[in-house]
């Protein structure tokens, strides 16, 4: 066959074919009986599927206390219910609504919700009843709405926030517990750094700030190790579910070095408050010392030591005095602060941190009863309940109008302290390629129930 000769579809398939490199071998019809199939007529039967209206008046005929009803609506007449065509309709406002039976009431229900745009409780009721009626259709639909997946998923919440705060044990001994995050990104500076590697121990609030270039783990581990070797190897750190803290060489690192790593719930940053609180310190501080943004790793030093000397609320003592016994000696107050010296050699160091803890443990007493008076009690989720869970993965630029508040569901795996739990993918609703699971505060969660949304 030549080209002028070609059917323009066998042509568009020869074309096609050239993307490939294959070989045609021929086979005999005695050995392609297993694709006859594809190539021979086959005789159809056409089945019709009902319509929900139909399927509606077949279920009614089936159900059995429609029947009953039935039955007695055959030897008198009924104030409220009325028989015509071998169906049953409930007389209301001077309308027939049809006698929905107890098997399709959620099927009608979603269908009204989802064709008006999931409407609340008290239009979509009132869309049902031009139409049909069951019992207790009111408390039936609040009833569906309340774990319709979509209205959970893209409804704000409002009211109160629920939650109570859980201060942290303090130790009154520098270095048991640390916090660690990352800030930034900045500006790149001329040594390539972008970001801030932040420590802080939790007792004496003594902060250290690391230039970085990266937030990887190696240059993590590099800075942690240099904070071991110039102060202490701490008990315990506390730091967010970034992926440098979750990867298996920083827990690898801390598991060598006996040191327990403490991750918070995602989308909780009260449970890591020590480092968020400096955070917006250092936005402040780096803003007004720096006149060009990208030298701003050369005023650090003079950020750090401002920090850790300046009165912290929750102590009354500055972190370096905390820590080291004494004031850091700076440019301005170093010949006035020798002067002072002999005066604070009565009070021993000992005794500037237990009152130091006093106070702490005041505060924190303080601040969890103005929290929790400003809060509505947690919900008392239990194993095994599904729920949603706060959606932050929204992409930036993306219109967050549209986006839904919450994605799921989820089921929760274990009950943990402090109103935390670990939430696992329900099967069949898995969202990500990779199984997901993650511990979520009981503020970042709603109830769904499954059977509902069936």
């Amino acid at each position: 066959m030549n080209k002028k000769d070609m059917n323009p579809r066998i042509a568009r398939w020869a074309l096609l074919f050239q993307n490939y490199d294959f070989s045609i071998e021929h086979r005999a019809g005695s050995k392609m009986k297993h694709v006859d199939a594809l190539s021979r007529n086959t005789n159809i039967l056409m089945l019709y599927e009902n319509t929900f209206e139909q399927t509606l008046s077949i279920k009614q005929i089936e159900d059995k206390d429609i029947n009953k009803l039935k039955e007695r609506l055959k030897k008198c007449e009924d104030k409220y219910f009325e028989m015509r065509n071998g169906l049953v309709y409930r007389k209301y406002k001077s309308e027939l609504l049809f006698y929905v039976p107890s098997s399709m009431e959620d099927n009608v229900i979603r269908s009204v919700h989802e064709e008006y745009g999931h409407l609340g409780v008290e239009k979509t009721s009132e869309v049902v009843l031009r139409t049909f009626w069951f019992p207790n259709l009111r408390e039936k639909v609040k009833s569906f709405i309340s774990n319709c997946l979509k209205c959970i998923s893209y409804s704000p919440v409002y009211g109160k926030k629920e939650g109570e705060l859980h201060p942290i044990p303090k130790t009154p001994i520098p270095f048991d517990t640390i916090h660690i995050d990352h800030y930034g990104p900045l500006e790149k500076t001329g040594k390539k750094n972008k970001y801030l590697f932040v420590i802080i121990d939790a007792f004496t609030k003594f902060v250290r700030l690391y230039p970085c270039k990266t937030t990887n783990t190696v240059e993590v581990i590099r800075h942690m190790n240099d904070y071991f070797r110039c102060y202490s190897i701490p008990r315990r750190v506390i730091s967010d579910r970034g992926s440098t803290f979750t990867s298996n060489a920083f827990g690898e690192f801390l598991a060598q070095k006996k040191v327990d790593l403490v991750l918070v719930a995602t989308a909780t940053p009260r449970a890591n408050g020590q480092v968020e609180r400096v955070n917006r310190c250092i936005t402040a501080m780096l803003a007004k010392k720096t006149v060009d943004l990208n030298r701003w790793d050369r005023v650090l030093h003079e950020v750090e030591y401002a920090l850790n000397n300046m009165l912290c609320a929750s102590t009354g003592e500055a972190p370096s005095k905390l820590l080291f016994g004494v004031y850091q000696h700076g440019t301005v107050e170093g010949e006035f602060r020798r002067l002072l010296v002999e005066v604070e050699k009565d009070r021993n160091l000992e005794e500037i941190r237990k009152e130091a803890k006093d106070k702490i443990v005041k505060n924190q007493s303080y601040n969890k009863k103005y929290y929790d008076e400003k809060h509505k009690k947690p919900t008392l989720y239990k194993k095994g309940d599904f729920v949603v869970i706060k959606n932050t993965d929204v992409s930036v630029g993306v219109n967050k109008k549209l986006i839904p508040k919450f994605k799921g569901p989820y089921i929760i795996d274990k009950v943990l302290l402090n109103d935390r739990f670990i939430v696992k993918d329900v099967e069949g609703f898995q969202h990500t390629q990779v199984p997901y699971e993650g511990v979520i505060s009981s503020d970042n969660m709603r109830h769904w129930v499954r059977s509902l949304e069936k």
